[in-house]
Formats: structure tokens, C-alpha cells, sequence
């Protein structure tokens, strides 16, 4: 039997109703996904909630459909995408008096940037440059972060930006002050990595050391106030806890509909399970009717 391109094999033995078996597979199909979908030791209570013959006829199911899946995969060829890498973009911005363009690119946790050109040629060909420099090697991001510097190197140096990933607790990234040295950048990424790992009130402190730094004119970057970080920071907070409260609300309305569909699929799957196991009898024949002839009448 095939359900979906899944061969099925059933446990029970001498099933004779074909006819209920893609039901059976589509609630136990349905089943799996509910469970899949559970906490590990929610999905552990509920498992051991299932009875005996459920059970074994979920892990059946699973199994066909996993060697279904591995045979399927080890039959497609992997092919590798040809050509140069389309890492990085150009940024066109407006001053009062003319357009720039600037080559751009992210490489962990760092915008790399090339310097402005006034023409889009120029910052098209900065552009190849990266691209050529990065299709040649491999993951290591100081490597990759010397390649684009070396690849925008032709129209002036190029400028860091260390980005501090905040969109769990605030809904956004923050960014550093613009950087020209990439020693000084790697070891700023370094603290954004450890902030980040610590949670919301260490990306707080960093962010607000960030912004009272002083850096020169042409970087475009003013020093805040300690008042106005402070402010900035309480906003932070304010979204912080407003994130909380609102992912504490969905998980525990998740948590009540994956409830709702597990108790629904359990019922399903076993009553047409329960269905299939029955021995199907013989349809019985009525008896034909007698015509009986009143003498009498």
C-alpha cells in the first residue's frame, strides 16, 4: 500500500479492508507530526500514553517512510552550483550635491564596506573583485573579512561595522561605530559574540559603551550623551519585556493546540485502527421472500 509515496506495511495480520488503510495512514501520518511537535519529555508521556497496538503501528509507519525518504534522497545527485559567488551588494545613497555608490558585503557578523565612487561602474567592479576573492575560499570569516578588505582596497581602504544581533529581545540588530582597522573589528566581533551569548543586559552594556565612544569626523558617527543611551536603553528594555510577555503567550496557546491536535489524532488513528483489526464477515444474504396464496380469501 502507498500512502504519499510511502510504501506502508501493516501490523495486523489478515487485514482484508483495504479500503481504510490511506485513512489510517493520514491520521498516523498526522500523529507523527503532532508528536514531533512536542517538548521531549511531553512528547516521551504522551508516546507512553498510546496503546500497545497504536504504537507499533506508528513505528512501522515511521520506518517505511524513513527508508522510503533515504531511499529517495540517495537516488537524486547532489550538484554543485557553478560560477562566481553573488556574496555583497551596492548601496547608492545622496548627499546634497551628488549620488555615491559603495560595494557591501556581510561576512559574520560584520558589514564590510568599500569606500564611495561616484560613478556605478566603479562600485559594479568592486563588487567582482569580492566576488572572485571569496569564491576561492573556504568558511574562515578572518580570512574572508582580509579578502573583501583587500578586494575594496583599490578606491581607498575599507570600513567595518560589527553588528550586535538583539532581534530575540528587541526586534533588531544594533551596530557599532564605523571601524577602519581589522584587528580592532575582529576583536569587537569577539565581544558581540560573548554579549549575544549572555543574554540582553550584556548586549545592553556593550551597545551603550559602543555609542559614547569617540571616533573621527569622516565616519559620520556623533558621540551620544550618557542621557540619551540611557534613554535608548530603557526603550530597549521596554521591548525586551514586551517580547517576553508575548512569546510567553504563544508558547503556552502552542502549547494548548498542540494538545487539542494530539487528543485528536490519538482518537482518529485508534479508531480506525481499531476498524482495520476487525475481522471483516461475509455479507449475509436475506432470505427471499415466500408468497403464500390465501385459499380462503
Amino acid at each position: 500500500m502507498k500512502a504519499g509515496g510511502t510504501k506502508f506495511a501493516t501490523t495486523c495480520p489478515g487485514v482484508k479492508r483495504v479500503g481504510l488503510m490511506r485513512p489510517l495512514e493520514l491520521a498516523l501520518a498526522r500523529l507523527q507530526g503532532s508528536l514531533e511537535a512536542m517538548p521531549k519529555d511531553t512528547r516521551r508521556r504522551a508516546i507512553e500514553g498510546l496503546s500497545k497496538e497504536l504504537r507499533n503501528e506508528l513505528t512501522n509507519f515511521m520506518e517505511a517512510k524513513e527508508r522510503c525518504s533515504g531511499a529517495r534522497s540517495a537516488s537524486v545527485m547532489q550538484v554543485q552550483s557553478a560560477g562566481a559567488s553573488k556574496e555583497g551588494n551596492i548601496w547608492t545613497f545622496k548627499s546634497s550635491s551628488r549620488q555615491y555608490h559603495r560595494a557591501r558585503c556581510h561576512i559574520g557578523r560584520v558589514v564590510v564596506r568599500s569606500g564611495s565612487v561616484k560613478r556605478r561602474e566603479e562600485a559594479e567592479d568592486l563588487l567582482s573583485r569580492l566576488r572572485r576573492s571569496m569564491s576561492a575560499l573556504s568558511g574562515d570569516v578572518e580570512q574572508r573579512l582580509l579578502a573583501a578588505a583587500e578586494a575594496f582596497s583599490i578606491h581607498g581602504s575599507a570600513t567595518f561595522v560589527v553588528t550586535l544581533d538583539a532581534r530575540r529581545w528587541v526586534g533588531r540588530s544594533l551596530e557599532s561605530p564605523t571601524l577602519r582597522c581589522l584587528k580592532e573589528t575582529l576583536q569587537w566581533r569577539r565581544q558581540a559574540e560573548a554579549a549575544e551569548a549572555a543574554g540582553w543586559q550584556s548586549i545592553r552594556a556593550l551597545w551603550m559603551d559602543w555609542q559614547q565612544l569617540e571616533r573621527p569626523s569622516q565616519f559620520q558617527h556623533r558621540r551620544r550623551s550618557a542621557q540619551e543611551v540611557a534613554r535608548l536603553a530603557r526603550l530597549g528594555d521596554v521591548a525586551d519585556r514586551t517580547r517576553r510577555l508575548r512569546k510567553e503567550n504563544v508558547a503556552k496557546l502552542r502549547e494548548e493546540r498542540l494538545k487539542r491536535c494530539y487528543g485528536c489524532a490519538k482518537r482518529r488513528a485508534q479508531r480506525l485502527l481499531c476498524r482495520v483489526m476487525e475481522p471483516r464477515h461475509g455479507r449475509k444474504r436475506k432470505a427471499p421472500k415466500v408468497w403464500t396464496l390465501d385459499v380462503h380469501s
